[in-house]
């Protein structure tokens, strides 16, 4: 979502070109299958782990600290273990989607309409504040010291990363997202750098793009219609052959025309 944001505001016209189809695809597929990845070793050393005592998780679900807390067995090697997760696949991509904020403040300081500067700043601002709390409670409830350890500490950081920032980003990464494009484009490259022609070549350019795009998706519509309509007259013929009727005939000519 925050190259989404990147993409939208620092390349406005070559956004649709950019973020197509394939591309969103690929970076939800990559999400899912690495979040599924990173926790199979966690699954593999809990699943060994020996429990004694009371055996109720104080927790809303299976989370890794209060699953700690019951065990019996050494946990060091796991403690060490999230914490390596924690700074590749959190840590990591939080500095990543902070430098991509950067330079988004970056382009919308150039835009010359204090308020078109406005509105961008007050989308941004939304975004950044949203992966700061998703990111700050993940990496404070797993790399926390085990000294400041709290059960509803821990409760509380785990709705907001799991629940009410991921029901939060479908809204807030919608918000104004028309209004954070072309204008803002336009705003910021009247200046003597760029020419006029320029502009309207990249934006020609754009137009173009987003035409072939279309023709794209139009063509592909009309070959699985061709498709499925050859299907069905095939099968109106086999019926046809077989048992022979007028109404048969009749829902073939239909098929054909149709």
């Amino acid at each position: 979502m925050a190259y989404d944001r990147y993409v939208a505001i620092c390349n406005p016209l070559r956004y649709p070109l950019i973020m197509n189809k394939s591309v969103c695809i690929s970076l939800m597929a990559a999400s899912w299958i690495t979040g599924f990845l990173e926790e199979i070793p966690i699954i593999v050393f809990v699943s060994q782990f020996s429990y004694c005592g009371i055996k109720k998780i104080n927790h809303f679900f299976c989370d890794l600290n209060a699953i700690i807390k019951l065990s019996c067995s050494d946990t060091h090697i796991l403690e060490i273990l999230i914490v390596t997760e924690i700074v590749f696949f959190a840590f990591f991509p939080f500095i990543l989607t902070l430098s991509s904020y950067v330079f988004i403040i970056k382009a919308v300081l150039k835009i010359r309409s204090s308020e078109g500067r406005h509105k961008a700043f007050s989308t941004c601002s939304a975004h950044l504040t949203v992966v700061i709390l998703f990111y700050g409670t993940l990496i404070s409830t797993y790399i926390r010291p085990s000294s400041m350890y709290s059960p509803d500490l821990d409760k509380l950081f785990s709705l907001l990363y799991t629940v009410l920032i991921p029901m939060l980003n479908p809204i807030i990464y919608s918000l104004r997202n028309q209004e954070v494009q072309i204008m803002e484009y336009f705003q910021f490259n009247s200046t003597l750098d760029v020419s006029l022609e320029t502009i309207r070549n990249a934006f020609k350019a754009t137009i173009r793009g987003q035409i072939i795009n279309y023709v794209i998706k139009f063509k592909k519509s009309q070959k699985v219609e061709l498709l499925q309509l050859q299907e069905e007259v095939d099968i109106l013929e086999r019926a046809h052959i077989s048992s022979p009727t007028g109404a048969k005939l009749t829902s073939i000519l239909k098929a054909c025309y149709r």
